[in-house]
């Protein structure tokens, strides 16, 4: 009818919103099914770097001892302590009381497959172990020149390498002693180990094989044997000393 007016309707905020949502559902469904049909795999948001599985396969964790039992130990009492402890079984230790690395190279003081004595390259030969930690070095520092005893520990590693090519080998920091110990025996006191284990990071460094610094976890705020792994007479090592060697092996691994 002339001079009526059109009724207007406008469309409400609420009406775009709905739509826009129906349209966005409706291509993320076109955009799935073509890449369905087409065998392309959905893509995946990265993981986080603090996720779990971002764990490095090779890093074993403190509860898992499968790292501790591919090791073969070799060294003196402190090296006994272990065993005398309960972390690792016998069989994975060759260690004698009060022995340094020079007469582990000459003496035949290990029990072989065969009851035979042999020496400890040899008998470390016939265990082929994944790997061998060498964990020489107090006993020897007050009688033998510091330039014979690197002569000697080198030529340690490397008949054990002749002996098990195959082997990794991890080459361990000499263990601090107490701060009584030290002042009562220059030749093997705190400093002269940590000059001693710079070394030994340095040999390890030239012969390609892994140094394992567990020396640091056993320290206390003056550098000496902690008083709580001390066993008494500042050179053995109490248990708990041996609960932290212990977790610091499985927290270290060698690659």
């Amino acid at each position: 009818m002339p001079g009526k007016k059109r009724k207007r309707y406008r469309l409400r905020p609420r009406f775009f919103v709905i739509t826009g949502t129906a349209l966005i559902l409706l291509l993320s469904g076109i955009l799935l099914l073509v890449r369905s049909c087409s065998g392309e795999p959905p893509v995946s948001p990265p993981e986080s770097a603090s996720s779990g599985s971002a764990q490095s396969s090779d890093t074993p964790s403190e509860n898992n001892s499968r790292y501790l039992s591919e090791i073969l130990f070799t060294g003196d009492s402190r090296t006994r302590g272990l065993v005398t402890y309960g972390f690792v079984p016998s069989r994975q230790v060759l260690a004698v009381d009060g022995l340094n690395h020079r007469d582990a190279r000459k003496k035949e003081l290990f029990d072989s497959e065969d009851g035979v004595q042999r020496t400890l390259a040899a008998v470390v030969g016939e265990r082929e172990a994944k790997r061998v930690m060498i964990s020489f070095g107090i006993n020897g520092m007050d009688f033998i020149s510091e330039e014979d005893y690197f002569t000697e520990y080198e030529a340690l590693i490397d008949e054990l390498m002749a002996q098990s090519p195959q082997s990794s080998y991890l080459l361990q920091a000499i263990y601090p002693v107490s701060s009584v110990f030290s002042e009562q025996n220059p030749n093997m006191s705190n400093e002269t180990i940590d000059r001693y284990n710079q070394k030994l990071r340095e040999l390890a460094e030239e012969k390609g094989i892994f140094f394992l610094n567990t020396a640091e976890a056993l320290k206390d705020a003056g550098g000496a044997l902690g008083e709580a792994y001390d066993a008494g007479d500042g050179l053995h090592m109490s248990r708990e000393a041996y609960k932290v060697i212990v977790r610091y092996i499985r927290e270290h691994p060698a690659p």
